[in-house]
């Protein structure tokens, strides 16, 4: 292996679980087990997409404890993007008082540890679900679920369509009477229930991924932890979910209409529009330094 430290020993450790996910004491004791091992250097690439500073005492002091080694702990800022789009002003304005001005998350936001981040985007970029001339962004949890690109069966990534239910209900037994969503996607309403319930019974029902539209303004962050169901399970916006109704045809909260998933990412400005330019999106500047043996 060629790099910039030749001839170093590397040590993986695993700290998501098989339904993803990493706890705060998975990590803690991966980085405890390391330097006992005596390791340089620690490396984490994971973080919260919620952006904030860490209050937890324990860890806190655990981490400040770091002081006191020979090992140097980095870990990335975090995994959250542009703060306006969870606004919930209609404009979602720069400056809207309901914006978190943080870019940090935990655990990155210790101050014990060594904090890395780089962006250069100019856009966003994504998977987009198209319904007629709808491009949808969504967010997608990672636990036991597959992927909802895998629903994109093309061999050259011009997209698959399938046929969907769009129900207004929230996922409950009830809603699914006299209602056939086997083979389908199954859109549901977020509320009440808890995402893993709505996840696992849309699968028991057939379906073959469930969509959770936000029935607040904003888009929602899911967690699906200790889940059993695989079908792909993603979120949207409540204005995405509003406009796949407008889309489809139907009555009485049940409505029904056809959609494609692409594999394709694309970079996109915003979720009702996306561009297909490569300028919207590059490498920071630094990452085109090469760095040679010498």
């Amino acid at each position: 292996m060629y790099g910039v430290a030749p001839d170093a020993q590397l040590l993986v450790m695993k700290v998501f679980g098989k339904g993803g996910g990493a706890y705060d004491w998975d990590y803690m004791a991966s980085i405890e087990d390391a330097i006992l091992l005596g390791s340089d250097s620690v490396n984490l690439s994971i973080g919260s997409p919620n952006p904030g500073m860490a209050t937890n005492s324990v860890y806190k002091n655990l981490l400040e404890s770091l002081h006191n080694t020979d090992t140097v702990v980095t870990i990335s800022a975090g995994n959250n993007y542009a703060w306006p789009i969870k606004s919930n002003t209609p404009a979602k304005a720069l400056y809207a008082e309901d914006n978190n001005m943080n870019f940090v998350g935990s655990p990155g936001s210790y101050d014990a540890l060594l904090t890395v981040a780089s962006v250069d985007n100019h856009g966003y970029t994504g998977e987009l679900l198209h319904i007629g001339n709808l491009d949808v962004q969504y967010m997608e949890p990672h636990f036991n679920n597959e992927s909802i690109s895998t629903l994109d069966k093309s061999s050259d990534g011009t997209g698959t369509t399938y046929d969907y239910v769009f129900m207004d209900g929230i996922g409950l037994e009830s809603d699914y009477k006299d209602v056939d969503v086997t083979g389908k996607v199954v859109f549901i309403s977020h509320g009440s229930i808890s995402f893993l319930e709505k996840q696992t019974r849309a699968q028991e029902k057939g379906a073959i991924a469930a969509i959770i539209y936000n029935n607040s303004p904003g888009l929602i962050s899911m967690a699906l932890t200790d889940g059993q169901a695989t079908i792909p399970t993603v979120s949207i916006s409540k204005d995405d979910g509003n406009a796949i109704r407008s889309a489809s045809v139907g009555a009485a909260g049940i409505y029904s209409g056809k959609l494609k998933f692409l594999k394709l990412f694309l970079p996109f400005i915003n979720s009702s529009k996306h561009e297909h330019a490569s300028s919207l999106f590059n490498i920071s500047v630094f990452g085109g330094v090469k760095i040679t043996r010498d």
